[in-house]
């Protein structure tokens, strides 16, 4: 191949650029509505009830401003929705994607939902292995406790308000979520992404997945989820299998966290040291399904985990590639990208905060 088609000319390089700039667009519309405008809100709403603009008078009203449910919905609940729909409809403006197409084509089978399932499940177990190394020492050296900086997750999933207000956030985490976040990231970001090449569009789309968390616990196991569905999303052409194993992944983590959160270690731990064997047996007891639960939950990860490891063998030992990469693509992919400075600036960012949630 001729050097001078492999290297991009400035000018080819500049309209590059700009394309990805539109790119960085949608999740700097996803993180300003998300976390800017939510905030900003948040801020303002609370220096008027709080009766100041000063730190301690906004802390004041922002904590009666969340004593209210209705409050509580609109922060939780209705600016995730609207900064998942801001993002999405900005996606359709500047790609013309048609989704239409990714949501009816049937490009793929019982063995693709079998593999997508199992490598979603199995590989976030490698991830979370590592994430929790790196907060231990990071937590250890910066003289936190290791245990409090690795419980940002849990806190998420806690039963707590009324009702009608957890129906509507697990409707989010577990059903709406997951959709939004297919049609965007392995929508509009990944087919945007893959005008000069599926590996870069592939792992790019994943990062920002994982970076948009803004939390290190769950940045890099989303990152891999991230490169499992994008993968299948350009063998495939469908997002619906995404969007499936997405819903049930969501749903089976929450219910774990929500029975498991129902468990008063502190009581069995109390009743251990008073050799309470009655009381032990009858708390077990009364937990018996959330064991059962997380036996069964257990060993269909790891089974996920080993045939994860089996089938991808041949892709880390080289004898399968993913996808074929040419020079005239990998010239047009990640400097071009870091090139452009929305791009630059939001993966900066999200960096920053994902990595400052470890302490």
């Amino acid at each position: 191949m001729d050097t001078n088609t492999v290297v991009p000319s400035k000018e080819e390089f500049r309209q590059i650029r700009r394309h990805y700039s539109k790119i960085g667009l949608i999740v700097i519309v996803l993180v300003v509505v998300f976390s800017g405008v939510n905030t900003l809100v948040a801020k303002i709403s609370g220096a008027v009830i709080g009766g100041g603009f000063d730190k301690e008078h906004i802390e004041q009203g922002v904590q009666i401003i969340r004593a209210y449910p209705i409050m509580s919905a609109i922060y939780s609940y209705f600016f995730p929705l609207a900064a998942d729909v801001a993002a999405l409809l900005t996606g359709l403006a500047v790609t013309k994607l048609d989704l239409r197409k990714m949501l009816t084509r049937k490009g793929f089978d019982g063995k693709d939902m079998l593999n997508i399932t199992a490598f979603s499940m199995g590989l976030p177990i490698v991830a979370s292995v590592v994430v929790l190394i790196i907060t231990s020492i990071v937590a250890m050296a910066a003289g936190v406790d290791p245990n409090e900086a690795s419980s940002a997750m849990s806190s998420v999933f806690k039963m707590e308000g009324p009702l009608w207000l957890n129906i509507l956030i697990y409707l989010y985490i577990c059903l709406i979520g997951p959709i939004m976040e297919e049609l965007i990231f392995r929508g509009v970001i990944l087919e945007g992404l893959r005008k000069y090449g599926n590996t870069f569009a592939v792992i790019m789309s994943a990062l920002l997945f994982g970076l948009m968390h803004q939390r290190f616990a769950q940045c890099l196991p989303a990152v891999v989820i991230g490169v499992v569905f994008a993968v299948y999303v350009v063998r495939t052409g469908s997002l619906l299998p995404g969007i499936f194993v997405h819903i049930v992944n969501n749903t089976l983590s929450a219910i774990a966290m929500v029975m498991m959160n129902g468990f008063d270690s502190d009581a069995m731990m109390k009743m251990a040291e008073k050799n309470d064997i009655d009381g032990m047996m009858k708390m077990m007891q009364s937990f018996l399904p959330l064991m059962i639960f997380l036996v069964i939950y257990m060993v269909i990860r790891l089974a996920s985990f080993v045939y994860t490891i089996i089938k991808g063998s041949s892709v880390i030992s080289g004898k399968k590639k993913l996808f074929e990469q040419n020079d005239y693509c990998a010239a047009r992919g990640w400097k071009p990208f870091f090139a452009s400075v929305p791009c630059l600036l939001i993966v900066l960012f999200l960096t920053v905060t994902t990595f400052m949630s470890i302490i």
